[in-house]
């Protein structure tokens, strides 16, 4: 999971230890199972098995349906999981301990009286980076034009909108794993804007990545109009370093169930859990660097207001 504040590794923390008290609770109902070990052996591709003490003599149990098998099995299972949820505790209790909020209140403790500086205020605006990256992501869709406005009607969950059903399950789902996220935020290229459903800052970095749901693409009557549009979208987004597959994601659905939310949610802990890529990183568009593109056919009172664009 991704996490944005300090309330997220707190609520962690509450779940894995009520994780290591139903682990505790779940080996004592199977401790007779303590220590076994399994031995596994095959006949004619069959797995068939022995439980035995560390040095004592194995005895023969058969098929991995018999009851010993899985309660050796599940004791195992259970002492890992204790083991993990252990080392999350300690590692978020760790964290918590040592976590140090970045406020006036907290610089004004470590820095000494004649280092601390008369505006403050300003020191820690700028302090901020991706705040400050942020800021200007939203003045740009602000001072921008947005197609269709009427057509944003479909409510989510913070109180904004969307243009569709399946467009509102998705910001949803962003919005849940703590991303920092913008609905269609404009990009400006060969003198006119493209809308994509979704632009993402990672969490880890900043650089940005785009989500576009094809909502369409199944339909027989327009399907074939619609996935050649996307194609010939899906080349200007790749000429301003959203690559398919790397900073380029893609949602789908189909008519029967609707937007396929599971197969997105694993796109998005694969692609913002960790780290991004050495081919992101290669291929994409720092959020800088793309508000640097954005803004210079803008007049040069306009750019100032820009945070993070210096006016040379």
């Amino acid at each position: 999971m991704i996490c944005k504040d300090i309330s997220f590794i707190e609520k962690v923390l509450s779940e894995q230890e009520l994780l290591k008290s139903k682990c505790e609770n779940k080996l004592y109902s199977l401790r007779e199972y303590k220590g076994q070990l399994l031995k596994v052996g095959y006949t004619k591709g069959h797995p068939y098995y022995s439980a035995y003490f560390p040095g004592e003599a194995k005895h023969y149990l058969g098929k991995e349906t018999h009851p010993d098998v899985l309660g050796i099995r599940e004791y195992r299972l259970y002492e890992t999981l204790l083991t993990l949820a252990e080392g999350n505790i300690e590692a978020a209790e760790y964290f918590l301990s040592h976590f140090v909020p970045i406020s006036n209140e907290e610089l004004l403790k470590v820095l000494p009286k004649h280092y601390i500086p008369s505006t403050l205020n300003g020191a820690m605006e700028c302090s901020d980076a991706k705040t400050l990256l942020l800021k200007d992501l939203q003045h740009l869709k602000d001072i921008c034009p947005v197609p269709h406005p009427e057509s944003l009607q479909v409510s989510t969950v913070d109180g904004s909108f969307v243009r569709s059903r399946s467009e509102s399950l998705t910001y949803n789902l962003l919005h849940s794993y703590g991303l920092d996220f913008f609905h269609e935020l404009p990009i400006y290229i060969n003198g006119r804007y493209i809308y994509p459903d979704f632009t993402i800052v990672h969490p880890f970095e900043p650089i940005l990545y785009i989500i576009e749901h094809l909502g369409l693409w199944f339909k027989d009557d327009i399907g074939e109009k619609y996935s050649s549009s996307f194609y010939q979208k899906s080349l200007i987004y790749e000429e301003m370093g959203f690559s398919p597959g790397v900073t380029l994601l893609l949602s789908f659905e189909n008519s029967k169930s609707g937007p396929d939310l599971e197969s997105l949610a694993k796109i998005i802990e694969q692609t913002f859990g960790r780290v991004p890529t050495a081919q992101a990183r290669k291929i994409g568009i720092t959020a800088e660097d793309f508000l640097k593109s954005q803004t210079e056919h803008f007049p040069e009172n306009i750019r100032e207001s820009f945070a993070t664009i210096s006016i040379r």
